[in-house]
């Protein structure tokens, strides 16, 4: 007798749920799941998460040095590049013994050509150090967008199941006050009105840990993002 009732009680859960799940694909469909205001969403957070990452900012000074120094590796002839300028007093006429004499001017140029020759490598080893840098940029940022992009749809899975939790719950009220108006009247046993209590403490439980998993996602993409405020609407969705 237990287990009938027990099967009956778990065929009009599943009929709860498959109903539950009908009435969403009915009016949200697979393609509409994501929609444009979680998309916009999903950027505005990817935009904060990328401003207030440590690591990006670093990576972002890195290549600012990277810069100054192939600038600084592309200037460096100019280091190597010597002038030299001698003011010489020669006389007019060498026979004249007077003294008479004009100033000349004399102008040495010197460079180091094996400093001229490393240069383009030299050049080319900066800017390589510079690439390698951007392409780490570009390697966080992706992972870092997909970290927030998940954590933000496993948010807004926490609040549907929510839902769901909530309107089983409701059901199972509603149920709750048939058997036990039934069990007064003594159209049904005490096994019936426990296994309907026990199902709603189940639920009260499973509703518990997803209220609990949402606040705990939306406080790691609130560290992240340092945008709490723009979560808390989606409780009203």
């Amino acid at each position: 007798m237990r287990l009938q009732l027990q099967f009956r009680f778990t065929l009009w859960i599943m009929l709860v749920l498959t109903a539950s799940f009908e009435l969403q694909s009915q009016t949200r469909p697979y393609q509409e799941i994501v929609s444009k205001s979680d998309r916009m969403t999903v950027d505005s957070l990817v935009i904060a998460a990328y401003k207030n990452s440590y690591l990006l900012e670093g990576l972002r000074e890195g290549i600012t040095v990277a810069e100054e120094k192939t600038f600084q590796e592309s200037m460096h002839w100019l280091s190597n590049l010597r002038f030299g300028v001698q003011f010489l007093n020669l006389p007019t006429n060498p026979d004249y013994n007077g003294g008479s004499i004009i100033p000349t001017l004399g102008v040495n140029i010197s460079l180091d050509l094996e400093g001229l020759v490393t240069l383009p490598s030299r050049i080319s080893g900066a800017e390589a150090g510079k690439r390698v840098i951007e392409n780490e940029l570009l390697k966080q940022k992706r992972i870092l967008r997909t970290w927030v992009e998940s954590k933000y749809f496993d948010y807004l899975q926490s609040l549907e199941l929510l839902k769901l939790q909530y309107a089983i719950l409701e059901s199972q009220e509603e149920q709750m006050k048939l058997v036990k108006a039934r069990f007064e009247g003594g159209e049904s046993k005490i096994e019936d009105y426990l296994l309907i209590q026990n199902a709603i403490a189940q639920t009260k439980q499973a509703i518990v840990r997803a209220e609990i998993e949402a606040k705990r996602i939306e406080r790691e993409l609130a560290i992240a993002t340092n945008e709490k405020e723009n979560l808390n609407g989606l409780m009203e969705r």
